[in-house]
């Protein structure tokens, strides 16, 4: 696979996204730093877009055909809701953007994606977060990791 496929797919992937993508596609594949940048949103915005529109089908479709998955992610719904539910309810599409932006673990494209299924946050501020949301997170992953590559 080519070095600028596997950046899409880092940042695609659930734990990884922005956080690896980059410093993956500049210290070890040795891309020219803005076109990290340039595939990881790339990467973070077709994962945004699959989840806005294929999350609640899978939801729909696992929770009416297995108990199992249906009281799993009943559970997990419940759960996220409490812990969740102030910061959402209160900011909505900027919470959303909030916890993308700052680019720490558990926070990226995917967990708001569920957050916004979850809060039936509407489907257009919820994408348009989401993007700006990962642009944001690349942006400040891409000036952390060109930092350090100056600083050597």
């Amino acid at each position: 696979m080519s070095p600028e496929l596997i950046t899409i797919l880092a940042a695609m992937s659930p734990v990884l996204e922005v956080r690896a993508s980059i410093p993956l596609a500049v210290a070890y594949f040795k891309l020219p730093p803005l076109e990290a940048l340039y595939l990881s949103i790339t990467g973070s915005v077709i994962v945004a877009l699959l989840l806005a529109f294929f999350l609640p089908i899978m939801s729909n479709f696992l929770m009416q055909n297995s108990q199992f998955c249906k009281k799993t992610l009943t559970h997990v719904y419940e759960s996220t809701q409490r812990r969740h539910g102030k910061l959402i309810e209160n900011l909505e599409a900027l919470g959303l953007f909030l916890i993308i932006a700052i680019p720490l673990p558990l926070t990226g494209v995917w967990t708001a994606s569920a957050l916004a299924f979850l809060f039936d946050i509407p489907k257009k501020k919820a994408l348009i977060a989401t993007i700006l949301g990962a642009i944001a997170a690349a942006i400040v992953v891409f000036f952390f990791v060109e930092g350090i590559s100056l600083a050597f």
